[in-house]
């Protein structure tokens, strides 16, 4: 699979010693041209601290 792009916004401070919690979830799935969307998400605690989303070119399989 390739990397095709992604954003991140930040909403909360991140500090050392701080445990982070991150979440991504597929949100679109295109099959004809082989790209995947996910909601990407990171918490300390219940604070969000980050949210953004990524696409990714996912290899098409063969019939077997």
């Amino acid at each position: 699979s390739n990397y095709l792009t992604q954003t991140l916004k930040s909403k909360a401070r991140v500090r050392i010693g701080d445990t982070v919690r991150a979440r991504v979830t597929i949100t679109a799935l295109d099959k004809e041209k082989g790209r995947c969307t996910f909601a990407t998400t990171a918490h300390v605690g219940d604070t969000l601290v980050i949210e953004g989303e990524a696409q990714i070119l996912v290899p098409k399989r063969s019939a077997a």
